[in-house]
C-alpha cells in the first residue's frame, strides 16, 4: 500500500480523533526514510493548550500515543515517530 500524508490523516481522523476530539486540533504528517531505505511516518499531534492543561494525568498522552501507533498498523509503515505540540487556541480557532 502506498502511504500518503492524506491517507494517514484520514485514518487518524477516523479512528483516533473522535475519542480525543477536545484535545486534538489536527495532525502534521511527514513521510520519512532512513538511509537504508526503510519508509516510515512522522506524526506531529497538535493539541489545544487549554485541553492539554486539563487532562487528568500524563498517562493520557501515553495512551493517545499508543492508540496512534496501533492505528498505524493498518498502513504498515516501517516505523512511526509521534510527537506532541501544544498550540495556543486563540491563534488556531
Amino acid at each position: 500500500m502506498n502511504i500518503t500524508p492524506s491517507s494517514v490523516k484520514k485514518l487518524l481522523n477516523t479512528l483516533v480523533t473522535p475519542e480525543y476530539d477536545t484535545l486534538i486540533k489536527d495532525y502534521d504528517v511527514i513521510l520519512r526514510q532512513t538511509k537504508w531505505g526503510i519508509e516510515g511516518v512522522g506524526i506531529d499531534v497538535n493539541m489545544y493548550r487549554d485541553s492539554y492543561l486539563n487532562i487528568p494525568t500524563g498517562d493520557y498522552i501515553t495512551e493517545l500515543e499508543g492508540r496512534i501507533r496501533n492505528v498505524m498498523k493498518y498502513l504498515s509503515p516501517g516505523f512511526v515517530v509521534v510527537e506532541f505540540n501544544v498550540i495556543e487556541d486563540l491563534f488556531f480557532n
